[in-house]
């Protein structure tokens, strides 16, 4: 197998370049409910604020609960199974993967939603690839506030590139899963 230099990394001949909005759905923040005037629930529909993602997977200790009716309203941020969850305040980077049982939930505004549509992407694939120690220090770097997110799309988009750059450009080879 050949292998083709870059500034950045070597990859092997053959893979291409595909950024999380070409193989995505759907990205997306979400939204607190008492912004809207809703209040939080006992019981109902799961919440999941940033402090649930964590290093280590979901922490549900720390989720609360919105109504069915709160729920439709805020649909946009509504999560389920197999989608990928990014914080983008804070902690920036911490990334969980929702199995195939999760259900459904919804999200604040510190997490993004990633929803992979491509059947020929594996979405563990890239949730892991997104977990390597190289993107873990890049995203320790980042210090946001509420003012500046991190953006999961690119700021441009080149599909001639040949680097390999967080956020930005990523390598895969056919389905999307780990080479050889």
């Amino acid at each position: 197998m050949e292998i083709k230099n870059t500034d950045i990394d070597a990859f092997p001949d053959g893979w291409f370049s595909k950024n999380l909005e070409e193989i995505s759905g759907f990205i997306t923040k979400g939204s607190t409910p008492t912004t809207y005037g809703f209040k939080w629930e006992n019981s109902g529909v799961l919440f999941l604020r940033s402090e649930c993602v964590t290093s280590n997977g979901l922490d549900l200790s720390q989720s609360m609960y919105i109504s069915e009716k709160t729920n439709i309203v805020l649909r946009r941020s509504e999560i389920s199974n197999n989608d990928l969850l990014i914080t983008i305040t804070g902690n920036v980077g911490r990334i969980v993967y929702l199995n195939e049982n999760f259900g459904i939930a919804n999200i604040n505004q510190h997490i993004a939603k990633v929803r992979i549509i491509n059947t020929d992407i594996d979405r563990k694939y890239v949730f892991h690839f997104l977990n390597q120690n190289k993107y873990r220090k890049y995203f320790d770097t980042i210090v946001t506030g509420l003012q500046n997110p991190v953006k999961l799309t690119p700021l441009f988009q080149s599909k001639q590139t040949h680097h390999f750059q967080p956020k930005q450009t990523y390598y895969f080879q056919g389905k999307l899963t780990p080479c050889s």
